[in-house]
């Protein structure tokens, strides 16, 4: 990837609003925004209480600021493009990824009814990918797309790029999971059918007849 690199740590000396504000002035300037999570619920569709444990939890890992009330507050603004007509969106998220408690599971469950949420807004196409569903090439790391922008997160640093080779294998990346999945897999066949089946069958509740006492 021929691109810029901005490490976390300098980009967070002065907390994650201001990063979530930059974030959120990018989206709204973009016409299509497509992003491919496999470690977490991506961050135009998270609950405040899920956001608030990954702030928390990155803030103490990367030594910043912890600023979380306002950085929750800038992450719940930028979502207000779910719902801009103007845009088309496209929101994929590995099954691993939802199955995989950055907080408690009560958090975890109101994060899934969120996404069930979101698959009746109609510029919004959302897809989770199963389980033992074998796709056409590896995805290494999630990313996102604005327009021909693309960016990357890993722990330590944030890499961007411009240039039309790198977006086109990001392109590449996003097909096989929507539109080139044999038919019985497509991702459309993998959002749950309702709220209490869903988060049951990621969270189900404890077993009251082997609880302590």
């Amino acid at each position: 990837m021929k691109g810029e690199e901005a490490r976390w740590k300098n980009r967070l000396r002065a907390g994650h609003e201001v990063v979530q504000q930059s974030f959120g002035d990018a989206e709204k300037a973009a016409l299509r925004i497509r992003v491919f999570e496999t470690g977490l619920v991506p961050g135009l569709v998270q609950t405040p209480d899920y956001a608030r444990a990954v702030f928390v939890a990155m803030a103490e890992l990367q030594d910043t600021p912890n600023d979380t009330e306002a950085a929750v507050t800038a992450r719940l603004q930028r979502q207000s493009v779910l719902y801009d007509s103007t845009k088309t969106i496209e929101l994929l998220v590995t099954e691993a990824a939802l199955r995989t408690p950055v907080a408690p599971s009560g958090v975890m469950a109101g994060q899934v009814d969120r996404l069930l949420a979101v698959i009746g807004v109609p510029n919004v196409r959302f897809g989770i990918v199963p389980l033992g569903v074998q796709l056409r090439y590896p995805v290494l790391h999630g990313f996102w797309m604005l327009d021909d922008w693309v960016g990357v997160e890993v722990v330590n640093t944030e890499i961007t790029t411009r240039e039309p080779e790198d977006a086109q294998v990001y392109s590449d990346l996003m097909n096989p999971c929507g539109s080139a999945l044999p038919r019985e897999t497509r991702l459309e066949r993998f959002c749950w059918p309702s709220r209490r089946a869903t988060s049951h069958h990621l969270f189900p509740s404890p077993d009251p007849a082997h609880r302590d006492g």
